[in-house]
């Protein structure tokens, strides 16, 4: 094998490579819009490569813009049953709180309505493939309670 066709050879093995990783990392970065809806999911905070305690349960709508927020895994279960249960369930937590989600591109955003107040928290950088998907960081505006961006990766794996 001559030098040239073996830089060839290497370019052509480089170039399949990155293609590949680069075709991926796009499908991952913009597929949580497409995967998250009709679907529960169980949501913890990654602290070098540690799972933190405080664990939250977010069921997303099938057909709108409605997400069922709650610490009870069988709730957040049932909600993605079907959307005669989580019209139910949200019917339920809405007496409190609504929920609402909006994902586009790498972005997931939880806002979360409360007597005519908006908190929210936008999930940034999200990749999303198989079960789960990760944020790198997520920034919030909480009424009354201020802003900031947290850079903590949240991990959410689907539970349904």
């Amino acid at each position: 094998m001559t030098k040239r066709r073996l830089i060839i050879m290497l370019s052509a093995a480089l170039l399949v490579l990155l293609i590949g990783g680069g075709s991926f990392y796009y499908y991952a970065s913009h597929h949580v819009e497409k995967m998250i809806p009709g679907h529960a999911y169980r949501y913890s905070s990654v602290l070098k490569g540690k799972e933190n305690n405080r664990v939250m349960y977010v069921a997303f709508s099938e057909n709108s813009d409605k997400a069922v927020v709650t610490q009870n895994k069988t709730e957040a279960v049932k909600a993605a049953r079907s959307s005669q249960e989580f019209d139910k369930v949200y019917k339920d937590q809405s007496k409190k709180a609504a929920w609402k989600y909006k994902a586009s591109g790498s972005k997931l955003t939880l806002g979360k309505v409360e007597g005519n107040q908006l908190s929210q928290w936008q999930y940034n950088s999200v990749l999303a493939f198989g079960k789960h998907f990760t944020s790198r960081s997520f920034t919030y505006q909480i009424f009354e309670a201020g802003q900031g961006q947290v850079k903590q990766k949240m991990r959410f794996e689907q539970i349904d």
